[in-house]
């Protein structure tokens, strides 16, 4: 026994944890808010709907303590803190939308799944601790990391238990502060490992088809200084858990309570933008000294070949005249309505035979959810070329919900979820939700639902209008190829196109997805 006697140790063990935060002694034994900002939603288990959170805590009840499979958002202007079961302390900013991990613990693997947002982790030294987006799985194999992410799914139409929407250019964006973290891609299968002071931006699969200098899905290593970077990006909170021992005794130190975090999110698409524009520096570079010889002749070559292949049909979409629906919309038996999504985007739906009405509510750039009733839904995309069918049915004790393509390319996801099934042209996918619990599947091979006759035979009111719009677009571009190809034979005869062009250009080998510049 030391010279210190028992009770003067107990005293002192009990005057420590008088100066702890409330609740400190106990905060990492289980998963739970520990503050909320703005407005902060969890949906626990397989519940149907989200629920706000109070800002006071002491009446959130159930809604505070999370348990595996629990989802938690944060709104516009909103944040969120949070302990993780013997893992780590988390801050969530704006925006942000992820799933507690099923097992939790020191010993247990606990891979949380995050589809959009911005977070700060400071994780139990030790901890085999994952963070699972789209785009990547990050291993960590330090202590205090952030990651952003945009996500790569763009929602139309939600039925119970399946979003459906088109493809986002987006990725995610990893800075180690302290210790290090494994990325893996989730497509390329690639991995990278990322020291302290060391960031990189993870590509999506839309961006990766760019160009086959991005088929890594990774960026180049970006470096920073941490302490710098987390004043920057969690302001005081930040700085709090960059000072904070990364084991589980460091870690009931925290005190968020008093401090602020910026609550906006960092612009995400404005890094990605400047890592595209390297991308093109570099394509510049490859090409040297052919960029000089190219400029004199650079235009009318360009002009030309403009003319020559043709401008992509673009329908305009004059919002004026369709609107974006903005308002809930309330479908009565027999009759059928279209509403414009933005962007050239348009659902038409009808209840299916038998079905009184069929309630549906915009959220804003999210598309329509489904609140009431079952039936068809015909999503066109008259820009990008979609044509896709969804048909809702209720089956005893569960929904099921059918995708059918005749054109272009739909994805769909449960929500919450970080995995996106794709369904391409002349395919169909089908999903079951049970309406007991709310846990969505889908079914190999896709049941076939028989879609609405009246949904399926409804002409959308903008396509008389893009059809004019096309027939003038192709009139002006047999017009522009006829003078292109006078013009280029006149050049040819007096040889005004240059000797030097004539020998550079056939030696320059632009990227695939440059061609467009001699256009």
């Amino acid at each position: 026994m030391t010279s210190r006697s028992f009770p003067t140790l107990f005293l002192a063990f009990v005057l420590a944890l008088a100066g702890a935060p409330a609740g400190a002694a106990d905060a990492l034994s289980a998963s739970e808010l520990i503050k909320v900002e703005g407005k902060v939603e969890v949906k626990k288990g397989q519940a149907p709907a989200f629920k706000p959170v109070p800002s006071n805590l002491k009446l959130a009840g159930a809604l505070k303590r999370l348990d595996g499979g629990d989802k938690v958002r944060t709104a516009v202007q909103s944040a969120a803190e949070l302990m993780l079961k013997d893992t780590c302390v988390l801050a969530v900013k704006e925006g942000s939308l992820f799933e507690v991990p099923l097992v939790l613990g020191e010993k247990g693997v606990a891979q949380l799944k995050a589809q959009q947002g911005h977070f700060l982790f400071k994780v139990v030294s030790g901890s085999d601790f994952k963070v699972q987006t789209a785009d990547v799985v990050a291993a960590v194999k330090g202590t205090l990391f952030e990651v952003e992410m945009t996500d790569s799914f763009q929602r139309l139409l939600q039925t119970p238990g399946v979003e459906i929407g088109i493809d986002n250019a987006g990725g995610t964006m990893v800075d180690v502060i302290e210790g290090e973290v494994e990325l893996t891609n989730q497509t390329s299968k690639g991995t990278r490992r990322l020291k302290a002071g060391e960031g990189i931006s993870v590509f999506n699969r839309v961006l990766m088809g760019l160009d086959k200098g991005f088929a890594s899905g990774f960026g180049d290593v970006r470096r920073f200084q941490p302490l710098e970077r987390i004043r920057q990006s969690f302001g005081q909170i930040g700085e709090a858990l960059h000072g904070l021992a990364s084991t589980r005794q460091g870690l009931l130190g925290f005190q968020g309570g008093g401090l602020s975090m910026p609550l906006q999110r960092l612009n995400l698409g404005g890094q990605m933008g400047r890592i595209f524009g390297n991308r093109v520096s570099e394509w510049a570079q490859r090409l040297g000294g052919n960029l000089q010889d190219l400029n004199q002749a650079g235009k009318a070559l360009r002009s030309w070949g403009k003319k020559l292949v043709g401008d992509a049909f673009k329908p305009e979409i004059d919002e004026r005249r369709f609107p974006v629906q903005k308002y809930p919309m309330i479908i009565p038996e027999v009759a059928v309505k279209e509403a414009h999504l933005g962007e050239g985007l348009f659902v038409a739906a009808g209840p299916r035979p038998g079905c009184q009405v069929l309630k549906l509510t915009p959220e804003e750039g999210q598309g329509l959810v489904l609140q009431e009733g079952e039936g068809t839904f015909h999503l066109r995309d008259f820009i990008d070329g979609i044509d896709g069918l969804v048909t809702v049915r209720q089956e005893a004790d569960q929904v099921v919900t059918v995708i059918e393509m005749k054109e272009g390319t739909l994805s769909a996801r449960v929500p919450g979820e970080t995995e996106v099934y794709t369904v391409a042209a002349g395919q169909r996918a089908g999903f079951v939700t049970s309406t007991a619990d709310g846990a969505t599947r889908p079914v190999q091979p896709a049941p076939g639902l028989e879609p609405s006759p009246s949904v399926m035979g409804y002409v959308f009111r903008a396509q008389e209008e893009i059809k004019r719009q096309r027939e003038q677009h192709e009139a002006k571009v047999r017009k522009g190829q006829a003078e292109a190809a006078g013009q280029a034979v006149e050049a040819a005869k007096n040889g005004t196109l240059g000797e030097k062009v004539k020998n550079v250009v056939p030696k320059i080998r632009l990227p695939k997805k440059l061609n467009g510049w001699l256009r």
